[in-house]
Parts: structure tokens; C-alpha cells; sequence
């Protein structure tokens, strides 16, 4: 290692330690809530979340089935409706209020 590089860390060293604070004694970052769960949520996100798969597995079964699905992973619930006819405004809005009494339920 160069002298100049050996002295940049050194000195970087000292400056955090005089500045009292230590990379080695940074504390965790706090965990982030849980996202709350909608049909403005990601498809991915809602089959990962297994009682989420249950509330789309009991209203849109022919859905979450469909092995296209993964496809639309990276999409909104809401979005993938102009792709599945059965996603209706009104189905949506039942799945929505499902995904949030599941989360009441489960304390979120």
C-alpha cells in the first residue's frame, strides 16, 4: 500500500474517532413496518405473503393459478385488471377489504 493511501486512512481513522463516531459502532438501522398489503400492492409481494395468497386464492383463484401470473409479478394488483377481465372494479375493492382485515386480524 503507497504512503499517500496509508496516511488518507490513518488520518480518516482518526477524524471519525475524534469526531466520536465509529463505523464499527453504528447501530442497526430499524426494521421498517411491514407495507400494508392492497391491491396497490405488487402481485410478487401479495403471493409472498401467504395469507395474502389466501384472500387472491379465494377470490380470484383462476388468477393465482394462472401460470402466467409470474409475469406480472412486478405490477400492481390494479394493474394486472386490464390484462384479467374477472378483475373487476368491484372484485378489487372486495379484495382490498379483505387484505385489510386479514392485516387487522394479524395485528398490522
Amino acid at each position: 500500500m503507497s504512503k499517500s493511501v496509508t496516511a488518507f486512512l490513518l488520518g480518516l481513522t482518526l477524524a471519525l474517532g475524534g469526531a466520536g463516531v465509529s463505523l464499527a459502532q453504528a447501530p442497526a438501522p430499524a426494521a421498517a413496518p411491514a407495507a400494508k398489503l392492497s391491491v396497490d400492492s405488487l402481485v410478487g409481494d401479495l403471493i409472498k405473503d401467504s395469507d395474502a395468497k389466501a384472500v387472491l386464492t379465494a377470490n380470484i383463484p383462476e388468477v393465482v393459478t394462472n401460470p402466467q401470473l409470474t409475469m406480472g409479478y412486478g405490477m400492481k394488483l390494479r394493474d394486472i385488471a386490464q390484462f384479467e377481465p374477472t378483475l373487476t372494479p368491484e372484485k378489487l375493492a372486495k379484495i382490498d377489504k379483505d387484505l385489510a382485515a386479514m392485516q387487522a386480524k394479524r395485528g398490522h
